[in-house]
């Protein structure tokens, strides 16, 4: 018998889990499961449509994130770059088109306008009606992280709630309707 810590075996008991969670998923052969599991990836950002990037930075700091930096049209030039305070003094740089925000070795991007869709839900079925991005963010502390996003004032879809898949999670709603998914792993 193959062990769990053999990759194939393990996807296809991953499978097999979220078959029972989600319904049908097809379960692929051993060989490709070989070959999905030779790619390394070693990063991964999700980018986000905003309207305002300004906004969303300011956004993502209140609940614990930094802006990494951000990228300026009108100057064809990042915040940091040396020429960049002469540009904001004299108004010619604008608003940010581009930026990251991070926490921890993560990073998302924010696109003002492009690179995704955005729209807040047509109906109070949010997981139903949902136009913008769907994105999970592990952490630690998720009760200490959803009181801080309650504090500030941001639109919280549901409250924690220890769900059956072995997670407690909270959603959160960006101001361009994305919602995160933020949660923790719970044992027992």
């Amino acid at each position: 018998m193959r062990s769990l810590s053999d990759p194939a075996v393990r996807t296809k008991q991953i499978l097999r889990l979220a078959a029972g969670l989600y319904g049908r998923v097809e379960v692929a052969s051993s060989s490709n499961l070989a070959s999905l599991w030779a790619m390394q990836i070693h990063h991964l950002t999700p980018i986000l449509n905003v309207t305002d990037v300004l906004a969303s930075i300011a956004w993502f700091e209140k609940w614990g994130w930094r802006k990494c930096w951000a990228w300026y049209d009108a100057v064809m030039m990042m915040d940091g770059d040396p020429r960049f305070a002469q540009a904001q003094r004299t108004g010619e740089a604008g608003a940010p088109s581009f930026a990251a925000v991070g926490a921890g070795h993560c990073e998302i991007f924010l696109c003002r306008g492009g690179q995704g869709g955005k729209g807040m839900p047509a109906t109070a079925d949010y997981e139903a009606t949902s136009k913008g991005m769907w994105l999970s963010i592990f952490v630690e502390g998720v009760d200490d992280i959803h009181a801080k996003c309650v504090s500030a004032g941001l639109t919280v879809l549901m409250a924690p709630t220890n769900e059956p898949w072995g997670m407690r999670e909270f959603h959160l709603q960006h101001p361009d309707g994305h919602v995160l998914r933020v949660s923790q792993g719970v044992t027992g």
